[in-house]
């Protein structure tokens, strides 16, 4: 986000002087903005999760093991790098492990956020904040007016709600809805190039990469991330190039025409 070195994504939990001490910290370690993700009110029930026991168990299944033993190499790494521990949470001594930690807080993560919640974490934190997980036009608004000085459109993957609209149905009519007051960023579905021009072209500030960076990371490290970003880059300069636009210039200044061309 332009502007913008370092972000962290936060959530509002039950206990207010929980929340209150992870801004603090994040502030003593030079965080310029903060991501409030609202969209996880509750945590769905998920197939993927059942199958897998993600935020349930408290320690590996056999199965889990055994996948493990499959691929010793990860393994291995995984295994001199030192206990797999969710560090932001650390402190608070919600687990002994990674999956304690990540069932406690999905569980702590308070469902009765308000309006009158963002006005409070806006009076906490000086800082610039950006609130993500806003797929309507009105809400849009009302996050402006609470003092939000950026938005992301994410439907959180497409993992929350299953008739939930894709990101680019609801993005052009919160762009409309802000106009200049904010940045608009796409979340959720982008993995090509083409993406990436499509919300530019729709007005958005930028876009936001989830599960990409993180497969790339997991799979590749170091490596495998310049992959991705090498091989996108790539995808937008032939989208573009097809497009006859030339420049990041002329694909914000010609916006939807750019999407009749390609």
């Amino acid at each position: 986000m332009p502007g913008v070195d370092l972000l962290a994504q936060i959530y509002v939990f039950r206990d207010r002087d929980l929340t209150r001490d992870m801004l603090r910290r994040a502030h003593a370690c030079g965080i310029d903005g903060i991501i409030l993700t609202v969209d996880t009110a509750i945590t769905p029930m998920r197939a993927r999760d059942v199958r897998n026991g993600f935020r349930r168990m408290t320690r590996p299944s056999v199965a889990q093991l055994l996948s493990m033993a499959g691929r010793p190499g990860w393994s291995l790494r995984m295994l001199m790098a030192g206990k797999a521990r969710i560090g932001n949470l650390a402190p608070y001594g919600m687990g002994r492990n990674l999956l304690e930690e990540a069932r406690n807080a999905a569980a702590e993560i308070d469902p009765s956020l308000t309006w009158q919640d963002l006005a409070w974490l806006r009076k906490e934190w000086g800082g610039r904040l950006i609130v993500k997980g806003v797929m309507d036009a009105a809400d849009a608004r009302q996050c402006v007016d609470n003092g939000t000085d950026a938005l992301i459109v994410s439907n959180h993957g497409g993992r929350q709600m299953d008739p939930s609209p894709a990101t680019l149905s609801v993005l052009p009519e919160i762009v409309e809805a802000v106009g200049d007051r904010c940045e608009v960023v796409l979340d959720s579905g982008v993995r090509q190039g083409g993406d990436i021009v499509t919300a530019l072209a729709l007005g958005a500030s930028g876009v936001a990469l989830g599960r990409p960076w993180a497969w790339a990371l997991a799979a590749g490290g170091r490596k495998g991330m310049d992959a991705l970003t090498t091989g996108l880059s790539g995808e937008v300069r032939d989208v573009m190039g097809l497009a006859g636009v030339r420049n990041m210039a002329e694909l914000v200044a010609q916006r939807k025409q750019v999407l009749r061309r390609a």
